[in-house]
């Protein structure tokens, strides 16, 4: 994959962020290929995950054949400015009637043999030369759709890769619990078995602990999809299922809190791939509609030329006079009416390409500062969300370690710890998913402003 230097410098500005925070991987392609038959899982991680989306990616791929289609034709526009050249010998006769110049009708036998060869151009300069300049416009628009895709794509890779990274918490948070309701379901049977304890208790520890068991069965399922998606995104085997390397989430942070919405909104609308795309198109149609108008007051030139031999004659007569030969042409014209000058239905429709390009414009325009809004919006909810979480896990601990640390440890302490526990996997599950969110939304604000160079690494 061709990486354009501001990609190449945004995607080690990434990998320069995410050093301290996740461990490094060798080789990612090499790493997950090391896969084996029965489908061990491989294990990756944030760094690996970017690189290879960043060159695996097939919607990557087929952009980059758009760009290399819009380069192909700015050169056929280009190609209109050359003449075509022609050669090989040629040999026509003509028998029976045919007319003189001066008006009479005589029955001719004649040959003609010609070899050589020319070049012959009608060149419509006008059209030329804006089509040239509108496809031109095109490509720059075609480089920066591939932009676009590179960064959704980046987008996509993250989300999926802290999807599977909450989905994998989520297990062993699940895993834990259930452990421990384990523990605590064993000891409220003994009890009830002992008769020393209400067998309705015991019933509801079982189905707690069942509960915990349905909770890691969910977590391990979404894990699994989790992986698929990531690596589809990633342009790998889905059946190799992949397993994030790192054990705890941890908050990052690409922007600075103190920066304003406002300056948020300029940076996308300065650098937004999606915008500076918009802004080629509407000067390509721009452009074409200039042609149409101003174009055929241009004239066509039209060149020929033939040079080698030419031989021929009446009957047998001459015909063995062969002899060089050489023809010469040039001139210009212009065309009227349709397809040149006041071919009001072409102006027309240029005129609607126009106004339709500048109405798509302004309507990117208003989704991008929509999106910046919202992500912008959520970043700063899911970092307020991210300290109460944080609190309250806090107390939910100490409310469980002083219910485990009672002197009098009966069933009714016991149940007891068995809420606490229930109460602290919800909030760790939610804490978990809360920081993946949080993540996401990081990567989610990069994309709307439009920019990796915005990376905070302090």
């Amino acid at each position: 994959m061709r990486i354009t230097d501001h990609r190449f410098i945004a995607f080690y500005a990434l990998a320069l962020c995410f050093a301290p925070l996740l461990p490094c991987c060798a080789s990612a392609s090499e790493e997950v290929e090391r896969a084996s038959a029965d489908g061990a899982p491989q294990h990756i991680n944030l760094t690996a995950s970017l690189r290879l989306a960043g060159v695996n990616n097939l919607d990557i791929k087929i952009v980059e054949q758009r760009l290399i289609e819009a380069r192909a034709n700015h050169l056929i526009a280009l190609e209109k400015f050359v003449p075509s050249l022609s050669g090989g010998p040629g040999f026509a006769q003509h028998d029976g009637n045919i007319q003189e110049v001066h008006g009479p009708i005589v029955d001719v036998d004649k040959q003609q043999t010609r070899v050589g060869g020319g070049f012959l151009s009608e060149i419509q300069i006008g059209e030329a030369i804006y089509n040239s300049l509108a496809t031109h416009q095109l490509v720059k628009a075609a480089k920066h759709a591939t932009d676009a895709q590179w960064q959704d794509t980046i987008y996509q890779a993250a989300v999926a890769f802290f999807d599977l990274a909450a989905a994998k918490a989520a297990v062993d948070v699940a895993d834990e619990s259930l452990h421990i309701a384990s523990g605590y379901s064993s000891q409220v049977e003994r009890a009830a078995n002992s008769g020393i304890s209400f067998k309705g208790d015991m019933y509801q520890a079982v189905t707690q602990e069942q509960k915990f068991q349905l909770i890691l069965e969910q977590a391990r399922a979404h894990q699994r999809i989790a992986a698929a998606w990531l690596s589809q995104i990633l342009n790998l085997d889905p059946a190799i299922e992949l397993v994030p390397d790192q054990t705890n989430l941890t908050p990052i942070s690409f922007f600075d809190e103190k920066e304003t919405l406002g300056s948020l909104v300029g940076k996308a609308l300065a650098f937004r791939p999606e915008l500076l795309k918009a802004n080629a198109q509407v000067q390509a149609a721009r452009t074409t509609k200039s042609g149409a108008v101003y174009g055929p007051a241009i004239p066509t030139l039209g060149m020929a030329t033939f040079w080698g031999g030419l031989g021929g004659g009446v009957g047998n007569a001459g015909a063995n006079n062969f002899n060089n030969s050489t023809d010469y042409f040039v001139g210009i014209s212009w065309k009227i009416g349709p397809g040149g000058l006041f071919d009001k239905g072409r102006i027309d429709k240029a005129s609607a390409q126009v106004k339709e390009s500048e109405l798509e414009n302004k309507k990117y325009r208003n989704e991008v500062i929509r999106q910046v809004v919202d992500a912008h919006t959520r970043m700063l909810s899911l970092g307020s969300q991210i300290s109460t979480a944080q609190k309250a896990l806090i107390a939910a601990n100490k409310f469980l370690v002083v219910t485990c640390e009672r002197k009098e440890f009966g069933v009714a302490e016991v149940m007891e710890a068995i809420d606490a526990e229930r109460t602290i996997t919800q909030i760790r599950l939610d804490y978990v998913n809360i920081l993946a969110a949080y993540n996401k939304s990081q990567f989610e604000l990069c994309r709307a402003v439009g920019s990796y160079f915005y990376v905070n690494q302090k």
